[in-house]
């Protein structure tokens, strides 16, 4: 059973993901370089496909990337900044990609298991039903069992530990 049980442990564990995020992200986190008429053009490249409620600036291997959520269905798009005049438009990071920024999270340790979660299920739920899905579950070598849970849609890592 995996429970959180002291303050330190808590700090330790927020301490690796923000570390981990860095290493998946390709930090640091760059916004210098984006014009306000690149994410114009981003907003309207993914308007003609929904009307866009949500953006959000995500960064993944060094390149930052718009994720939109449209408001009434859920649905999300991503675009590159640069490329979304293109027609540069995708609904998740490719799961090799994925795969390949779970073995730099960590470099510490080697991935010792992996797998996509696609539903819910002992150690990756949420009672409301709001946690993304699918994620990469990946569980590492290292001293803590450290396991990453990685959202191809906006790339961001969630630790856990075992006790």
């Amino acid at each position: 059973m995996a429970v959180c049980r002291s303050s330190r442990f808590r700090g330790i564990l927020k301490q690796r993901r923000r570390q981990s995020n860095r290493l998946v992200a390709g930090a640091p986190y760059r916004l210098q370089g984006i014009a306000v008429d690149d994410l114009q053009s981003v907003v309207a490249a993914i308007s003609q496909s929904f009307a866009p409620r949500e953006l959000e600036l995500v960064q993944f291997r060094g390149r930052m990337f718009v994720r939109a959520q449209d408001g009434a269905t859920g649905r999300q798009r991503l675009a590159s900044i640069g490329a979304a005049a293109t027609g540069g438009l995708f609904s998740r990071f490719p799961y090799d990609e994925v795969m390949g920024a779970a073995r730099r999270a960590i470099p510490s340790a080697s991935v010792t298991d992996s797998r996509w979660i696609d539903e819910y299920d002992a150690y990756y739920y949420d009672r409301s039903g709001t946690r993304p899905l699918p994620v990469l579950r990946a569980k590492y070598d290292d001293a803590e069992e450290a396991w990453l849970y990685i959202v191809p849609i906006a790339v961001r890592s969630r630790g856990r530990r075992n006790d």
